[in-house]
């Protein structure tokens, strides 16, 4: 039987083999991995983490490999122990392991922004200020601009237009007032000031026409929140549509109609007297209209055709006034 000292000198001469081969095929065992010395029963801290999720994960690699794991819960984190003499093994092929399956970074699509985002924000809070100043100083008539689903579908198409400036009191068009010039600033600079506030502002009418539809005749309903639900999923339209995650998964790709849905969950149902299929009507509108402007150049359009889009978004507005009047 061989003495102690030479069963180590063995032992030590096969470690020092076995690194120098790791290291002639370029793997490195000095690693990020945990190096605190062994417990006093043999067994050494290879890897802690916070997450149980990733210490699980590195056991089973450790286990697949044939080497013997123990997890330990301290108080702010979780331990992967294995046997001291296996220890430097075992962060090698961690080491591999997460090398081999590290996550790659994926590109992102860069579409260029088209607008600075805050001139149309400011005049949409310019126009829906306006129009409550004139409510309260009686310049508006009671019903004047309210939608009605009733005269909706006997033709009167402007009530989904005009209904969009109104507002039932200063906590409701402070709350529009946020969320729309949020949401609009956002759409701005990517469709551009003129043209993406024209789509709200056709967007917002389409759901109008379509919340009128569904309800009684009894319905009537004002407020700019609709173009609120519409700004917003005309961004998460076309976000989805241009696929800025390129090479995602599905999941990723879908995150912006994801989003809507939750912000319509977050936003669109709360308080006593909110218009839920509105809003719902709203947002599924600009879904819609983001996904089918997105398979355009929007950068066709020019300084030019933008301008011609904001004039065109204040003359409908004015003429939807117009007829109301």
């Amino acid at each position: 039987m061989a003495s102690p000292i030479i069963a180590l000198r063995r032992h030590f001469m096969a470690r020092c083999a076995w690194i120098g081969c790791n290291q002639r095929v370029g793997v490195s065992v000095v690693s990020d991995w945990d190096t605190r010395p062994a417990d006093k029963d043999g067994w050494t801290c290879v890897k802690s983490s916070v997450s149980r999720r990733s210490i699980l994960e590195s056991e089973l690699v450790l286990t697949s490999m044939g080497i013997d794991t123990r997890i330990e819960r301290r108080l702010f984190e979780w331990r992967l122990l294995t046997l001291h003499v296996m220890a430097t093994h075992a962060r090698v092929q961690l080491d591999l392991y997460y090398k081999e399956n590290k996550q790659r970074a994926r590109p992102m699509a860069i579409y260029p922004t088209l607008g600075l985002g805050y001139k149309g924000s400011v005049v949409y809070l310019l126009v829906i200020w306006a129009f409550f100043i004139a409510d309260e100083l009686r310049l508006i008539g009671g019903s004047q601009g309210v939608l009605s689903a009733a005269a909706v579908d006997n033709g009167a198409w402007w009530l989904t237009i005009t209904a969009l400036t109104l507002h039932a009191n200063i906590g409701h068009i402070v709350a529009n007032s946020v969320s729309g010039a949020l949401f609009g600033y956002a759409a701005g600079r990517y469709l551009g000031d003129g043209f993406a506030w024209f789509l709200i502002l056709a967007s917002g009418a389409l759901g109008n026409l379509l919340n009128a539809w569904v309800r009684p005749d009894t319905f009537y309903a004002i407020g700019a929140s609709t173009a609120c639900f519409a700004a917003a999923g005309l961004l998460c339209g076309f976000t989805w549509r241009k696929s800025f995650v390129k090479g995602a998964s599905a999941r990723l790709n879908y995150m912006p109609i994801v989003g809507a849905l939750a912000l319509f969950v977050f936003m669109g149902v709360q308080g006593e007297n909110t218009d839920v299929v509105g809003h719902l009507m709203g947002l599924v509108s600009g879904l819609v209209v983001g996904a089918l402007v997105a398979r355009f150049d929007i950068r066709r359009l020019g300084k030019s055709g933008q301008q011609l889009f904001a004039v065109a978004g204040m003359g409908l507005i004015g003429l939807a006034w117009l007829f109301a009047w």
